[in-house]
């Protein structure tokens, strides 16, 4: 059996094509290659699904990221991490190998499809996790498939996902280099483990610019997968949208003075503003300045020429690292006043009160 187990990184589309996997769950299994499930709330699921030619509504988180369920679950007995509270009803880690065990069983695929960001958590968190993932598979085609984004630019992206959830952090102008000693920086913590506990094992490491240049995460883990992937599946994902640039600010700001109930709602409003207003673009807006891009830049050279020697590119991994130390044309503040400006009496007037008394606050404040 072919084995992929498909690593993340975060913020790379892994969303996209995990929703592709599961929307597409009868069609894969039919052309040999499963998606398996690992709770009862996927189990219900894949049978409705093979009955009736389409999974059923709703889709729960459990149900599209099966194996982001496995991985939290993994990390949280073996080191005490908690697990993200849309993952519910979880059964033990052992349990879920059991179900997958069964399905492959069963089924006898001739391939098999392990897709999470979050197992690239394993390699800073307990590398031993890496073996017990792959143990049922050793004797398996094994493939490592890892997406990689220019650290400046996934930082940007990483960091307003925090914030569009409602983490409470500081601007990234001034956090950034919290993030130097994590995967979320140091590549070295999230590849690492996996390339020396897996040798015999085919590493994919692709560039997040080149996978958007073969059309996205489901486009080039199709050509690159090491798994059968036919043709004419259903691609129509319901992509998961981020917060404006020109937005995060004001995000942030709200989710310090707002009850969580009341900044959820407000981070909801401003992400979707996009269609309603005109907002400066994410590539105009600069969220990190002039001091941080150098330094990042300086910091990760040494990063970039390993994964350079791992993927065999020579001297580097990223073809354009020296762009990290470009900003973008707009500051993020003026960004910030331009959406303020867009926010119109007829777009506030459904808000409640206190969002509505958010927005005249930022505008003093900014």
């Amino acid at each position: 059996m072919k084995t992929t187990i498909y690593i993340g990184h975060h913020k790379v589309g892994s969303t996209a094509l995990q929703q592709f996997l599961s929307r597409n769950l009868a069609p894969l299994v039919r052309a040999g290659t499963l998606y398996p499930f690992v709770e009862m709330d996927g189990a219900a699921h894949a049978m409705a699904t093979l009955a009736k030619g389409k999974r059923p509504p709703p889709q729960t988180v459990n149900v599209v990221e099966p194996h982001s369920a496995l991985a939290y679950k993994m990390m949280a007995e073996a080191a005490g991490r908690p697990v993200p509270p849309q993952f519910r009803n979880l059964c033990h880690s052992s349990q879920m190998f059991h179900a997958v065990a069964g399905q492959v069983r069963l089924l006898r695929p001739e391939g098999l499809v392990l897709c999470s960001e979050a197992f690239s958590n394993f390699g800073a968190v307990q590398p031993a996790l890496i073996d017990r993932l792959a143990a049922p598979f050793a004797e398996d085609d094994l493939t490592v498939y890892a997406a990689l984004r220019r650290p400046d630019q996934y930082l940007v992206s990483w960091h307003g996902q925090r914030i569009k959830v409602g983490e409470k952090t500081g601007p990234l102008s001034r956090d950034w280099a919290g993030y130097l000693d994590t995967i979320h920086f140091n590549y070295h913590l999230a590849l690492e483990a996996w390339i020396d506990r897996l040798p015999k094992a085919r590493m994919v490491i692709r560039d997040y610019a080149r996978i958007m240049e073969a059309g996205g995460s489901i486009q080039d883990f199709a050509a690159h997968g090491g798994v059968h992937i036919p043709d004419g599946l259903d691609t129509a994902i319901q992509a998961n949208p981020s917060l404006p640039h020109a937005v995060v600010e004001l995000a942030r700001r709200g989710s310090h003075a707002l009850s969580p109930k009341d900044g959820h709602a407000f981070r909801e409003f401003l992400k979707r503003l996009p269609g309603k207003v005109d907002l400066p673009a994410n590539r105009e807006v600069e969220m990190l300045g002039q001091p941080a891009r150098d330094a990042l830049h300086d910091a990760f050279r040494e990063i970039d020429g390993w994964l350079g020697e791992v993927t065999g590119g020579g001297t580097g991994f990223f073809a354009d690292l020296d762009a990290m130390r470009t900003p973008a044309p707009m500051p993020e503040r003026d960004a910030n006043h331009a959406a303020l400006d867009a926010l119109t009496p007829e777009l506030l007037e459904p808000l409640a009160p206190p969002l509505r008394d958010m927005v005249d606050r930022l505008r003093r404040e900014i």
